[in-house]
């Protein structure tokens, strides 16, 4: 999945439905997404999920989804809630095994509520951005928290962090592995890291 200006694949749950349960995104390549790569693109994420619960996403390839105007904004996945319905956030996904090259926003971002989901396994790599430089990823942490004014709320827990491998962020600093952060000034601590998590410069 190449040169898309907002994102690669997204899913929505609803009020009425209820959110999208078991969705397996396994095995693909998400590359050169974001206004680094197509004009006028915003670059949200990779994998956007929107009131979803219990997805595997699972040995895909994340490589240069990069925001030349705002990095922050462009992430690999991005667990939030159904922003028109305010409905619950995204709950009890899994990131698992999958290799993120060159994000300029942090790689897996949490909002809304979503709590429960597991980032495990994974590895953070440096490579080489949209102009030839070589730059790690993310510009908070590797697995990050926000509270945004739209949804002023921690997550609830379980958001973990747990035997991945990363490197410097995209500005080529070490960054903390997690991070929880917020627009409005509330202090949320919806992330942790839990087992080992080397650092390799």
């Amino acid at each position: 999945m190449q040169r898309y200006g907002d994102g690669g694949i997204k899913a929505t749950g609803t009020r009425k439905d209820g959110p999208v349960r078991g969705l397996v995104v396994n095995g693909i390549t998400f590359r050169q997404i974001g206004n680094a790569w197509v004009k006028g693109g915003k670059g949200f994420a990779g994998v956007h999920l929107n009131y979803v619960s219990k997805a595997k996403i699972t040995k895909n390839r994340f490589f240069n989804l990069e925001n030349k105007e705002k990095p922050g904004n462009t992430h690999g996945v991005y667990l939030a809630f159904n922003q028109t319905q305010r409905t619950p956030g995204s709950n009890g996904n899994t990131v698992a095994g999958n290799t993120f090259k060159v994000i300029s926003g942090d790689p897996v971002r949490a909002s809304d509520g979503s709590s429960g989901n597991k980032v495990r396994d994974n590895t953070f790599a440096k490579g080489h951005d949209y102009r030839g430089k070589v730059r790690g990823n993310g510009n908070h942490g590797m697995f990050t928290y926000w509270v945004f004014s739209r949804a002023d709320t921690c997550g609830k827990g379980g958001n973990t962090f747990s035997g991945n491998t990363y490197t410097v962020s995209y500005s080529n600093v070490k960054n903390p592995a997690v991070y929880s952060g917020a627009d409005t000034g509330r202090t949320c601590r919806s992330v942790r890291a839990t087992g080992h998590n080397p650092y390799e410069r």
